[in-house]
């Protein structure tokens, strides 16, 4: 298997302790557990494991992963009634959520919700709705980092009372214009269906084009195996129709490369056949510079610039100068009279973040 950046890194014997356990062979488990239980629980993966369990299986790893899976069941079922308050509160304004990533296949494509972690809550809703869907989540004791307008991004953060009760609140699908652009709100939840627990989620195609997106436009490609995870699941699901509409969808967006790099890469960890096949485009799309691990900030910021259009002036105003609301939310604590004084360090700061990784 080829590498890919990851959160933590796993060793040899743990990569191959998970590809065979996960397509459906035994073997037993690395000697160092303590180091594959961090591992497997920064990946997303312990629930899952605990469905798998195997009697020859070490008492020490298989104590903490029922932990962890009855953990995150508990979180799960907490979570849910939580969202449901949300769709309510949202609903009242005349707003209908899209919730999208890990609770929404949480909700559709996994057996048990709780077998899906996540650190947060994803939502989307249409660009005029954004600062309304703050006040309402406000109104029902969420705190907001920043308000929609001084957001330097389509997303704003909010916790909630509960530790672990955070929305993260978007109005595109990704902050990055070029592959946002590929993904209308509307006709997203126009398109998505309605879970047995009252959110609404998108279309299995769509569900499954986002998550290939996603993982290039925020993460560079870094490998969460619980994302790569979710490709396969997402791919097993669909029909032959679907699969040959999902195929049509990534070439009219000319995002062949990515949804081929991402389902190659989650069948090479997730399954024992082969992956799906896409003819390749004639021509080189210009979101494969996505799937570059060396991509510069610098070439993001550019391509930023040219998607924004007419909110130029006002990505650089707050790129160069953020909002004091957002400077607060970097800095909490911070006083006015100090504010000066941080746009230095975050300009130095992001000056040397820049020279670093031309450098690298």
């Amino acid at each position: 298997m080829r590498e890919h950046a990851s959160l933590i890194a796993l060793t040899a014997g743990e990569r191959r302790w998970l590809r065979e356990v996960f397509t459906g062979r035994d073997a037993a488990p690395p000697d160092d557990i303590a180091h594959l239980l961090r591992a497997t629980r920064e990946h997303g993966l312990q629930p899952l494991l605990f469905t798998m369990l195997r009697d020859s299986w070490p008492r020490e790893l298989v104590d903490a992963l029922r932990r962890d899976a009855f953990g995150n069941a508990m979180l799960a079922e907490r979570g849910i009634v939580r969202m449901q308050e949300v769709v309510d509160a949202l609903g009242a304004h005349g707003i209908t959520p899209l919730f999208v990533k890990g609770t929404a296949l949480a909700e559709s494509n996994y057996p048990s919700r709780g077998l899906r972690p996540r650190a947060d809550v994803d939502i989307i809703v249409a660009p005029s709705e954004a600062e309304r869907a703050v006040e309402s989540l406000r109104a029902l004791g969420y705190v907001a980092e920043m308000s929609p307008r001084n957001a330097p991004s389509a997303q704003v953060m909010l916790r909630g009372a509960q530790a672990g009760d955070i929305i993260d609140l978007h109005w595109a699908v990704s902050n990055a214009r070029e592959l946002a652009r590929l993904f209308d709100v509307d006709t997203l939840r126009a398109n998505g269906t309605t879970t047995a627990s009252g959110l609404r989620i998108p279309s299995a195609i769509d569900s499954l084009l986002l998550a290939c997106v996603h993982r290039v436009a925020h993460h560079h490609g870094d490998d969460r195996l619980i994302w790569l995870y979710d490709l396969a699941l997402l791919w097993r699901a669909l029909t032959p129709d679907e699969r040959r509409r999902f195929h049509e969808r990534a070439t009219e967006g000319e995002i062949v490369a990515i949804c081929a790099d991402g389902l190659s890469r989650a069948f090479e960890w997730f399954a024992a056949d082969e992956p799906p096949a896409f003819a390749s485009p004639p021509h080189r799309e210009r979101s494969e510079s996505f799937l570059d691990p060396q991509r510069l900030r610098i070439a993001e910021l550019l391509a930023e610039l040219r998607a924004a259009k007419g909110e130029r002036l006002r990505f650089l105003r707050l790129l160069a100068f953020p909002s004091a609301e957002q400077m607060r939310a970097r800095f909490p604590g911070a006083r006015n009279a100090a504010l000066p004084l941080l746009y230095i360090r975050r300009a130095l700061g992001a000056a040397v973040k820049l020279f670093m990784r031309a450098r690298g």
